[in-house]
């Protein structure tokens, strides 16, 4: 089980970070998903190997996510 955090700079209200969940929780492998509005984080407790696929998926709704860790 891995670990990422994302900073993603367009997510600065409750609509976009619906559209974010949303989008992740059509991934395999997601086990859970935590945001941070006022800093636009958003950490992603997933399956190993999946930063790759979180980040397309990201850029898939129009945000462009920078990996934190």
């Amino acid at each position: 089980m891995g670990t990422s955090r994302f900073h993603v700079p367009a997510m600065d209200c409750a609509t976009e970070k619906d559209v974010v969940a949303n989008r992740l929780a059509r991934l395999d492998g997601i086990d859970g998903v935590d945001f941070d509005l006022l800093e636009r984080i958003v950490t992603v407790r997933h399956r190993d190997g999946l930063a790759e696929p979180i980040d397309a998926a990201l850029r898939e709704v129009g945000m462009e996510p920078r990996l934190l860790d």
